[in-house]
């Protein structure tokens, strides 16, 4: 045991250092506290000791980006390796950076790197033949490694397949092995495909797989989504949800970065601008400590690094930026990120849309802040919205969408009828009612987008029946009007 102990130490700090996400480059800037999540790290924990009896245990760690789901899990291997546990680390990058086993490879190279030769040449044994395939630096260390014996696609992906479960066994025997592949929602499908495989036919092995993703980037057709259905399938299956750091936490946070106690209105100060997201907190702390002022306005660290993200990452930035400006009464600021992030994309892509849910959360956020400021074009991104969604049939979003467009203070008088006619919204409305629960409340709403006494008659109907004072308040207002 003491030997394991020993090298478990500069095996952590090479392998998982390779991997950095714009929270642990934030926090190597201003601050390394950790704090929170302890009730996680006793839900890990208990996962790691049923593994460790010999069952195989998958856990999804899940949550929005930046909320922490790197550095907690990092966090979490740092302990197990106090322990003698390894831990193999790959990590998945975004769009074709990710080739084929690309997280399994990452994991592996890392383990070879900060292994000792005499004993890696036991672990790997027979399997360093079928590895050879994806790591050909091994024949540095087996310079008679035979070369494998060509094969069908389907028949040499199982012998991949075998060789690799062959080398986690042996580590897991000798070790207790923890596997993470993170950010598993760009993970590429030879690496899924290899994770549903793993899960199901090594079922007596002392191995925690212990995956991250994003959840709002999974949509109807994700190939994630065929792993995660595989996966939910195993009796030690955990799926861990990760969300934003309560009050406590925080004040703790701005105890030990700022160096004392923080006043209570402090604290609550911070906790509702950053609702608890890690990469806001370690922003607001950076702000505070300059002396900047930070109540009204996006930090500067926060949109820095959204200038210097790709497309991809820069969308998903600017919505969470913008969400966080719009709820904290800067609409403006919401406005400035998104605009900035449609203008890159549509440059870059060479079109002014894409059909993808993140188009539609640009517009969406783009339409609410719009209204914010009173601009009464609001609803003409609402409804761009609404159409991305429908398409994509995310009910839920496109339902927001469209009842944001008909509760728009901004959208009024003549202008409204102007939208009503040139936008096309009486086949909007229709279309957004046979999307709607019949005689919900959101229906109510939607009737209302077009003022007329058998519409109001049956959203006033809807609200009776439902109890959205709101709506009925609402109503009443126009037959008054009228």
């Amino acid at each position: 045991m003491s030997k394991s102990r020993s090298n478990a130490v500069p095996f952590r700090n090479k392998s998982i250092t390779e991997s950095s996400t714009m929270a642990d480059l934030c926090t190597s800037g201003a601050s390394t506290v950790f704090v929170g999540r302890e009730r996680v790290a006793a839900r890990l924990s208990e996962a790691l000791n049923g593994a460790l009896t010999g069952r195989i245990t998958p856990v999804m760690l899940v949550g929005e980006a930046e909320i922490g789901k790197t550095r907690t899990a990092k966090e979490f291997a740092y302990s197990a390796g106090a322990r003698g546990i390894r831990t193999l680390w790959g990590v998945c990058y975004e769009g074709e950076r990710t080739p084929p086993y690309g997280p399994l490879v990452a994991a592996l190279r890392g383990y070879i790197r900060a292994s000792q030769p005499g004993e890696l040449k036991m672990q790997m044994k027979s399997a360093a033949t079928g590895l050879g395939e994806i790591l050909p630096g091994l024949k540095e260390l087996f310079p008679n490694l035979a070369t494998p014996v060509n094969l069908p696609t389907f028949d040499a992906r199982l012998r991949l397949f075998d060789n690799m479960m062959e080398f986690f066994s042996a580590v897991s025997r000798e070790h207790g092995l923890v596997l993470v592949p993170d950010n598993l929602q760009w993970a590429d499908a030879s690496s899924l495909q290899f994770l549903e495989h793993l899960v199901a036919e090594m079922g007596q092995s002392r191995i925690l797989v212990l995956a991250t993703y994003r959840e709002e980037e999974l949509c109807r057709r994700h190939p994630l989504g065929r792993t995660l259905g595989e996966l939910v399938k195993h009796p030690a299956f955990q799926r861990i949800r990760l969300t934003g750091l309560g009050l406590r936490e925080v004040g703790r946070y701005l105890e030990q970065t700022l160096g004392g106690p923080p006043k209570t209105e402090l604290v609550e100060k911070v906790h509702r601008r950053t609702t608890g997201n890690p990469l806001f907190l370690v922003e607001i702390v950076r702000g505070i400590r300059e002396h900047e002022e930070w109540e009204r306005r996006v930090p500067a660290g926060i949109q820095e690094a959204v200038d210097k993200l790709g497309t991809g990452k820069l969308i998903r930035y600017s919505i969470l930026g913008a969400e966080h400006a719009l709820n904290h009464f800067a609409p403006e600021e919401a406005l400035k990120i998104i605009d900035k992030a449609l203008e890159i994309m549509t440059a870059q892509s060479g079109r002014s849309a894409n059909d993808d849910s993140m188009t539609a959360a640009l517009y969406h956020v783009r339409g609410r802040a719009l209204d914010a400021i009173g601009d009464p074009v609001a609803s003409e991104s609402l409804i761009k919205a609404f159409r991305l969604y429908d398409e994509l049939g995310d009910k839920a979003h496109a339902i927001e969408a469209a009842l944001t467009s008909v509760q728009s203070r901004a959208s009024i008088g003549s202008f409204k009828i102007w939208l009503w006619n040139g936008l096309g919204l009486p086949s909007l409305q229709k279309r957004a009612l046979a999307v709607a629960t019949p005689g919900s409340s959101e229906a109510g709403w939607l009737l209302c987008q077009e003022v007329t006494a058998a519409n109001l008659q049956k959203a006033l109907a809807i609200a009776k029946a439902t109890g959205d004072e709101k709506l009925e308040t609402w109503v009443l207002g126009r037959w008054d009007d009228g």
